[in-house]
């Protein structure tokens, strides 16, 4: 039999069925935060394959330091600045309208390198390789074709240096290609190019500017995978016994061992009259320690004893880095 259900009724099951639904779970505390991702930026160099880089070029500033004043006959100051991984879009986004721009061709990559100098560095290099102070010039303009003949071996040094440097890494050669013109630097590269950027200052005296070196990713990655795997055979080296083995062979060497009384001196007139049978006085306590000296340096202060039939020293004290004791042997 059918029950017909009056409205009340209807009204208290639609409100049963209502409270009866769950509630959207609300999210936990305890969730990580969503972090956004740039797929741009992957496959970048790690922090710790930058520090290795930056560490081979503050070698290669320091023998550009040398050259650059040896060539251009004045004091330079190089500094490492800063190492960015960026796109060649990026970069070109950062090129004065009016600097130098060369293109430098890297093998056995078959790649193609920048290397930039602001312009007043630039016409400062001109002037002293002239003969003149090298003083900046008033109006900044595009070098002339004689200036880029003489910035050339500017350049040409800068490759060798940093081939000095890269090439005991990969091997790499750095051959100077020629000026680009500002139509032409876009083209050196494609614009989504990932590329590593090192960014030096260079001082004078009378100015200062900017170096910067481009590289493509290929190259980059290959001088960071050779960085790495040299500091990790290092590790290695060092964790496989390396230590223990020179311990092993120094706990095997022989050094010669004195015990000294510090500080007692004999005059030649009481040596030449020393007799069997004489007392010489040394003006030392009895119980004053002696200085333990192996390879004629104090070591440690010692008590003389006798070990069996044989004479010992008993160790009491360790002298320190600072310790007078170290050089009071006796005159």
């Amino acid at each position: 039999m059918e029950k017909i259900l009056n409205q009340s009724e209807i009204d208290a099951l639609f409100k049963a069925a209502r409270d009866r639904v769950p509630r959207r779970a609300q999210p936990a505390e305890r969730d990580k935060p969503v972090t956004p991702c740039d797929f741009r930026r992957a496959g970048l160099i790690t922090a710790d394959e930058l520090r290795a880089i930056n560490m081979l070029h503050d070698t290669f500033v320091r023998s550009l330091t040398r050259s650059l004043a040896a060539y251009l006959r004045m004091a330079f100051e190089v500094n490492l600045v800063s190492t960015e991984q960026l796109t060649y879009g990026e970069f070109l986004q950062h090129v004065p309208e009016v600097s130098y721009v060369a293109s430098v061709h890297l093998r056995p990559f078959d790649a193609v390198a920048v290397v930039e100098l602001d312009s007043p560095l630039a016409f400062s290099m001109i002037d002293l390789l002239l003969g003149g102070p090298g003083e900046p010039v008033a109006v900044v303009r595009e070098v002339t074709e004689v200036e880029e003949e003489i910035l050339k071996g500017v350049v040409q040094l800068i490759c060798r240096e940093l081939q000095t440097a890269w090439q005991p890494i990969v091997g790499a050669e750095f051959q100077f290609e020629e000026r680009q013109r500002q139509t032409q630097i876009p083209h050196l590269m494609p614009p989504n190019e990932k590329i590593l950027s090192l960014s030096y200052e260079v001082r004078t005296s009378a100015v200062s500017g900017m170096l910067i070196t481009a590289f493509p990713a290929l190259v980059a990655s290959a001088l960071a995978q050779k960085l790495s795997q040299q500091a990790s055979h290092r590790w290695h080296r060092a964790g496989t016994g390396g230590g223990s083995t020179l311990r092993e062979k120094l706990q095997k060497c022989s050094f010669p061992v004195e015990l000294i009384l510090p500080g007692g001196t004999v005059g030649s007139r009481q040596l030449l009259e020393l007799q069997e049978g004489r007392i010489l006085p040394l003006r030392v306590r009895a119980h004053e320690p002696a200085v333990l000296y192996v390879e004629s340096q104090g070591l440690f202060i010692a008590q003389p004893v006798r070990s069996g039939n044989h004479r010992a020293a008993q160790v009491v004290d360790k002298i320190g880095a600072g310790d007078s004791r170290r050089s009071e042997k006796i005159g």
